[in-house]
């Protein structure tokens, strides 16, 4: 193939048959703007090297029709800044992770239910995550998301983009994150744990 793969075509590449090849190409793009982030949120140089390594190595360890996991993986870590952290998400940063983590695949909606241990797409759930560990999602959360990847996604990349300081507090709620992203606020307390 002459020229350079759009980022679609990668992820396809890497989707239908783990194309190795095709992951170290959206790596090695990406690397550089991943460490700047996490060094915007980190400064300790060796934990944002040991985050932005391990985010290549869970890539090319699970690839194949594991990569909607490597995108929550990843977007978790842009989200929260390292996977320490965000072992302890909830509230704004759970929503901003999922749909960055579904919102370009071809069928959202199917992927973000196929994400979730129970297959479903209402009420709480937790979802895998590639390092091994999972991440939980209340019904408020699940609702909002739902409510996100119905909406047109260049309307909400604007919305997240606009709103992304907001969207990555660890004191965001929910609620809050619906009404920044323009979506119906869900009924109910959002049932977090508390410290």
């Amino acid at each position: 193939m002459s020229g350079t793969r759009s980022d679609g075509e990668l992820l396809r590449a890497i989707a239908a048959d783990a194309d190795r090849r095709a992951f170290e190409e959206l790596y090695r793009r990406y690397a550089p703007w991943l460490t700047a982030r996490l060094r915007g949120r980190c400064a300790d140089q060796a934990v944002v090297d040991d985050a932005a390594h391990g985010t290549g190595t869970v890539g090319t360890q699970w690839g194949g029709n594991r990569v909607p996991e490597f995108a929550v993986g990843v977007a978790r870590v842009l989200v929260v800044g390292s996977e320490r952290t965000a072992e302890s998400m909830c509230d704004a940063g759970v929503v901003t992770t999922m749909w960055l983590a579904v919102a370009t695949d071809p069928t959202p909606e199917a992927t973000f239910r196929h994400l979730r241990i129970d297959d479903s797409l209402v009420g709480s759930a937790v979802v895998l995550t590639p390092d091994g560990g999972s991440m939980g999602g209340t019904a408020q959360q699940t609702q909002v998301v739902r409510e996100l990847l119905r909406e047109p996604h260049d309307t909400v990349a604007a919305r997240v983009k606009s709103h992304w300081q907001e969207l990555t507090s660890p004191d965001t709620t929910t609620a809050q994150a619906a009404r920044l992203l323009g979506v119906k606020v869900p009924k109910g307390a959002d049932d977090c744990p508390t410290d």
